[in-house]
């Protein structure tokens, strides 16, 4: 990790998934306000590719990393 890690970004502010530090995956959103998301990132996360995913349904957002949910708030 070195600081710059964008994985998904639409806009500047809009919506995104970050790695956040060394250790967590953020999932962000702005409706009226900031939403967000972290999770820690699983054991086999450096030099392993996997798929991420992130939902968000008017009201609930998830996380998902290799098809495992990581988190979820409403």
């Amino acid at each position: 990790y070195n600081g710059n890690a964008a994985f998904l970004t639409k806009g500047d502010y809009q919506f995104g998934i970050i790695q956040s530090d060394k250790e967590h995956l953020e999932f962000y959103l702005n409706t009226s306000r900031k939403h967000s998301l972290r999770v820690e990132l699983p054991e086999n996360w450096e030099d392993h590719w996997h798929h991420v995913a992130a939902l968000y349904d008017g009201s609930k957002m998830e996380l998902y990393v290799d098809g495992q949910i990581l988190g979820a708030r409403l």
